[in-house]
């Protein structure tokens, strides 16, 4: 009877087998050098896409990309004193953003060119033409500073800012995550709703001049702002 009683105790109450349990069980915990990626991917992205556009980076590049516009814009109004007019103001404001966004793209053209032709239409099947990208968006600026061939240089940049914008909206919707080219690669932008309102606001800006130039009615009145007593 003795020997019934020492085999009837549960084997659990072993302070060894308590041991063994707790080994076997671990508690996993996260890898130190295992990014989390699932915080900053969306469907269709890779680990080694672009940072969405809520990065800080790409923050820092929307910073950058606005405080150049206002500068432009600033200078476009000064440089249509004393007498200001619409036509002028944007004239100038294109003028002045076709040779900024120039500048920044010569600055890597290797590089300009390899993002420009993952989404534009035509720089993917013509080469050339993102390598000469940077040199018309100059040509176009100094044309409309000086006011050379407007109606030519209006029809020249519509249809520029259309076949880049279908191309802006082809990779929106696929979901791209690639680089904006419109900056170059100095300053680190997504392409994205800003870049296809900036290609928007250019061919609206360019058919407005066209529409101005061609219906008479539609010129603005120049508002005379000099400060001569």
């Amino acid at each position: 009877m003795a020997d019934n009683d020492v085999t009837t105790q549960p084997d659990t109450d072993h302070p060894l087998k308590t041991i063994s349990l707790e080994v076997e069980q671990p508690i996993p915990t996260p890898r130190d050098d295992q990014p989390d990626n699932d915080c900053c991917q969306t469907e269709g992205s890779s680990p080694d896409a672009p940072r969405d556009n809520a990065s800080p980076t790409a923050a820092r590049g929307y910073a950058a990309l606005a405080t150049l516009v206002a500068y432009i814009l600033l200078a476009s109004f000064l440089g249509a004193l004393p007498t200001v007019t619409l036509n002028d103001v944007m004239a100038n404001f294109m003028g002045g953003f076709f040779i900024a966004f120039s500048f920044f793209k010569v600055l890597d053209l290797r590089g300009f060119v390899a993002s420009f032709r993952r989404y534009d239409i035509l720089a993917e099947k013509t080469p050339p033409y993102a390598w000469a990208y940077p040199g018309i968006e100059l040509a176009l600026g100094l044309a409309y500073l000086t006011r050379l061939w407007p109606v030519f240089i209006a029809i020249v940049t519509l249809l520029i800012m259309l076949v880049g914008t279908v191309g802006v909206a082809r990779s929106l919707i696929r979901r791209d995550k690639i680089r904006c080219a419109c900056l170059g690669t100095v300053i680190n932008l997504p392409l994205g709703t800003v870049t296809l309102i900036e290609n928007l606001g250019m061919a609206a800006m360019a058919a407005a001049m066209l529409w101005m130039r061609f219906v008479p009615e539609a010129t603005t009145t120049p508002t005379d702002l000099s400060f001569a007593g």
